[in-house]
């Protein structure tokens, strides 16, 4: 049985439409968020205190199946609170997953009280 030339045309895109959704049903699935178990407070820099400065840093942190996290990316925030916001990150534990997942995370740095937002 031979294929007409329309569904020739079509083999292409539906293939191409199936493997892109594939990709973005897997990336979804990946940035799930997961429990966040344990939470380590940032240290909150006095110097910074004592100049009034405040400030948020966002994070992407990839956690490995375990709940340990692998690795902390920054992706925007106040420069000056990043290293104490990380340090703190690489700290956290997240509840036991199938597999590596990329979560998100902002650390809010105020006069009163640092406090890490999952």
């Amino acid at each position: 049985m031979s294929e007409s030339p329309r569904t020739k045309q079509l083999i292409f895109p539906v293939c191409l439409l199936g493997v892109l959704l594939t990709g973005y049903l897997a990336a979804y699935a990946q940035s799930t968020a997961r429990k966040l178990v344990t939470r380590v407070d940032p240290v909150y820099p006095f110097v910074l205190q004592e100049r009034g400065i405040e400030g948020t840093v966002r994070l992407k942190l990839i956690v490995q199946a375990d709940g340990k996290v692998r690795a902390v990316h920054v992706e925007g925030g106040n420069p000056i609170l990043v290293e104490s916001a990380t340090r703190a990150a690489k700290d956290w534990r997240y509840a036991p997953a199938t597999g590596e997942t990329t979560e998100e995370a902002v650390v809010n740095f105020h006069l009163t009280k640092s406090v890490p937002t999952p």
